[in-house]
């Protein structure tokens, strides 16, 4: 049966699923390593259909425009599943990296292995902590091999800097340079614009941020026999070094949410995020493991920043007079329910309200 605007209309949700579920085991099976449960996954089909009988035109097909929609609810769902939990992140990734590794078993095409797990990240929004990927490389030997296989053919020390300029994807170091770190391959890294301040007419910024990175810049940065002083007394607890060394990497983050910018989020708000992310990084660094403190700081920082524009982008702002209408329709809703004993159909809420249904499918 052909399913168009029409018909849809006609058909419930469950009798559209009967239809349509054939053409979805493909995408089913496809996405077997987001560990997505058959029962979750028709739950997301029936409330996409639901949604898409209000919305479809016959602009495309009804499969295709359901199937764009069921895409973009599996990737919603799996970032919320990703980003609460660090043990369910790592058993997707290990299936998203097991399963790409198959693609490329003869380890060819490391480089290629490398973008698609990046690219992985970038869809979900996803950024991996030191930890998390401390336990990806050490507990996934297909990861690991591709690792091997890919820093074998760089020069050494392996110029970190040169890496992100050539694959033009910070993502993709932090894998690498952990990689590295835990087989003793010396690296190197230019960390840009830390060291010689940053120019903040490269953007607009009101005079409260102004005023803020003009301060930053006033303060010294840590040598390396500094920065190892003052970790050692925050081991121990000196809130004095803490603050000191968060001072002292403000400007790091200002760097780091300069690239953020223009995504939803003030620049001042961006900052905030980053430097709760960097005090979080402070708390978490051990200098045993042999990484960098601002290496380590950095994936702190852009998750700290990544999530804020996330949660930002997931904050829908309702009018004032909208929401008054919201709240009136829930009233009325309620009163309906009370005097007829059943849920009001759209039309009598239409007509309890003065407005027409499909203003009040829109205020649904």
């Amino acid at each position: 049966m052909e399913l168009t605007k029409n018909n849809i209309r006609y058909l419930d949700s469950k009798q559209i699923l009967k239809i349509i579920i054939p053409y979805f085991d493909t995408l089913f099976r496809e996405i077997d390593y987001l560990e997505i449960s058959k029962d979750e996954f028709v739950k997301i089909l029936l409330n996409e259909i639901s949604k898409s009988k209000q919305n479809y035109s016959d602009d495309i097909s009804y499969l295709d425009y359901l199937k764009i929609r069921v895409n973009k609810a599996i990737i919603i769902y799996s970032r919320k599943k990703i980003s609460e939990d660090d043990k369910t992140a790592k058993k997707i990734i290990n299936n998203f990296i097991n399963k790409i590794f198959k693609k490329n078993i003869k380890l060819k095409n490391s480089r290629e292995f490398l973008i698609e797990l990046s690219a992985f990240f970038k869809i979900y929004d996803y950024l991996p902590n030191q930890n998390v990927l401390i336990t990806l490389i050490e507990e996934s030997q297909n990861l690991s091999k591709v690792l091997e296989v890919f820093v074998s053919q760089l020069n050494k020390p392996v110029n970190l800097t040169n890496l992100e300029k050539d694959f033009n994807d910070s993502n993709i170091i932090p894998i690498i340079e952990t990689y590295c770190a835990l087989n003793n391959i010396e690296t190197k890294k230019q960390l840009i614009n830390i060291n010689d301040g940053y120019d903040d007419d490269e953007i607009i910024v009101s005079d409260i941020v102004k005023q803020y990175l003009q301060e930053t810049k006033k303060i010294p940065l840590l040598s390396e026999e500094e920065e190892k002083k003052l970790t050692k007394r925050i081991l121990q607890g000196d809130n004095e070094a803490k603050q000191i060394f968060v001072k002292s990497n403000l400007r790091l983050v200002i760097n780091i949410a300069k690239k953020y910018l223009n995504r939803g989020v003030d620049f001042l708000d961006l900052i905030q995020e980053g430097n709760i992310g960097l005090i979080k990084a402070i708390d978490m660094f051990d200098p045993t493991k042999g990484f960098k403190f601002s290496t380590y700081a950095t994936w702190w920082i852009k998750q700290a920043i990544t999530r804020a524009i996330i949660d930002k982008s997931k904050t829908i702002r309702i009018p004032a007079h909208m929401t008054i209408t919201i709240n009136k329709l829930a009233t009325v809703q309620h009163q309906l329910i009370e005097r007829l004993n059943r849920e009001p159909t759209d039309e009598e809420l239409a007509t309890a309200m003065n407005l027409s249904t499909q203003q009040i499918l829109k205020l649904k």
